[in-house]
C-alpha cells in the first residue's frame, strides 16, 4: 500500500462497482428468465427477490466471488435454457463461456456442470432431435473448457 499511494482507493472503488455489476447482471438475468417463462408478474417478483435478498444485499459491493459465480451461474442456465428451447447454437456457446466464467469465479460452481449435464441428459431423453442438441452440447463443452483453460 505504501508503494502505490492513494491510487489504492481509487482501484478499489473500481473492483467494487465491477462487483456490483455482478449484482445486476443476476438481477436482470433472474427477471427476464421468469418473465418469458411465467410472465411480467413473475419477472417484477423475482427482480423483488434478487434486489431485496439480504445475501444480495450483504455480497454485492464486497470484493468477495459470491455475487460473481451466481450471477455467471443463473446467466448460464438461462443461456442453455434458450439455446436448447431455440435450437441455437450462439446462445450454447454463450452459456459455455459464461459457464467458464463462473468456474473460474468460484471453483465450487462445478455443482453447476452436474446439475447442467442432467438437465441436459434430461432434454436428449424427451426430445426427437438428437443431432442438434448433441451439436449444442459440443458448442457448450468447447467454450467452456476454452475459458477455464
Amino acid at each position: 500500500m505504501a508503494l502505490n499511494g492513494p491510487s489504492v482507493f481509487r482501484w478499489l472503488i473500481v473492483a467494487r462497482w465491477i462487483c456490483i455489476s455482478f449484482a445486476f447482471l443476476g438481477g436482470y438475468t433472474s427477471a427476464r428468465w421468469a418473465g418469458e417463462v411465467y410472465g411480467s408478474a413473475s419477472a417484477n417478483l423475482a427482480a423483488g427477490l434478487w434486489a431485496f435478498s439480504p445475501w444480495i444485499l450483504g455480497h454485492g459491493g464486497l470484493l468477495t466471488t459470491d455475487v460473481p459465480a451466481a450471477s455467471t451461474g443463473i446467466a448460464a442456465a438461462y443461456l442453455l435454457w434458450r439455446g436448447i428451447a431455440n435450437y441455437d447454437n450462439s446462445h450454447s456457446i454463450a452459456a459455455g463461456l459464461l459457464l467458464g466464467v463462473a468456474l473460474l469465479t468460484k471453483f465450487t460452481m462445478i455443482v453447476l456442470v452436474l446439475i447442467l449435464l442432467l438437465w441436459i441428459s434430461t432434454v436428449f431423453f424427451r426430445e426427437c432431435d438428437f443431432r442438434r442438441r448433441l451439436d449444442c452440447l459440443k458448442y457448450i463443452a468447447t467454450a467452456s473448457t476454452a475459458v477455464s483453460y
